[in-house]
């Protein structure tokens, strides 16, 4: 990706103090999303109005929401227990089939993927999700701003798919019990790869703007639009 090219306006007046920012990589589009707030700042900072980097010292650490400082707390409780119960219960219904052998049953078997999927959701999904609610900035770097939407839905599709297939192979069964039964392992991997798939498109709706430690790069014309927000 070539450098964004930027311009940034000086003050068009005595005492007049704002500032607008033109930047692009190809769409100036992609910035629409951001607040005016950080596009306010990095036109000062770009048109040396800012002596150093203080003002953005602040984009690089957590920043709690302001409406849910008194009561964030509680949100931390709720969240690991609930994380920790999910962890808890959905190991221990993976250990007692594969204990027991009982995954040879289709039925087992795509018990078993829930209680994986479900066991995602609850020791991946919900810590992330949690901090996202409860902090304004992005501090977990490109590659979650990425793959997070995706993590998030992916367990989703496939605990809905798993149903759908368990619903199937009963009606498959009560319609001719003699049927053979649906592949157990072939149909839970394939669950896996739906998802997957059906989540693809998200990372091209993510927007990701590096604001705290490549702030100076941004003084120099290197522009960094990557995913995530």
């Amino acid at each position: 990706m070539s450098p964004a090219e930027h311009h940034v306006a000086t003050p068009n007046g005595a005492g007049d103090e704002d500032y607008h920012l033109a930047a692009s990589t190809g769409g100036g589009e992609k910035w629409k999303d951001v607040p005016d707030k950080y596009l306010l700042a990095i036109a000062n900072f770009l048109a040396g109005h800012v002596n150093d980097t203080e003002d953005f010292e602040r984009f690089n650490g957590p920043i709690l929401k302001a409406s849910i400082k008194s009561v964030y707390w509680l949100f931390l409780i709720q969240y690991a227990a609930l994380a920790l119960l999910g962890v808890l219960m959905n190991i221990t219904i993976i250990v007692y089939i594969m204990y027991h052998r009982l995954y040879k049953d289709v039925t087992h078997a795509f018990i078993t993927n829930l209680a994986l999927c479900h066991f995602v959701q609850c020791a991946l999904v919900l810590p992330i999700s949690l901090m996202v609610m409860l902090i304004q900035n992005w501090i977990f770097g490109q590659f979650l701003c990425f793959f997070l939407p995706m993590l998030q839905d992916i367990p989703l599709h496939v605990a809905m798919i798993s149903h759908i297939l368990i619903a199937w192979d009963r009606m498959r069964w009560l319609n001719d019990p003699l049927k053979g039964r649906l592949p157990g392992f072939v149909c839970c991997c394939a669950t896996w790869l739906t998802g997957m798939v059906i989540a693809l498109p998200y990372p091209i709706y993510t927007i990701y703007v590096e604001l705290g430690v490549s702030i100076q790069s941004l003084a120099s014309g290197d522009w960094e639009l990557g995913a995530g927000s």
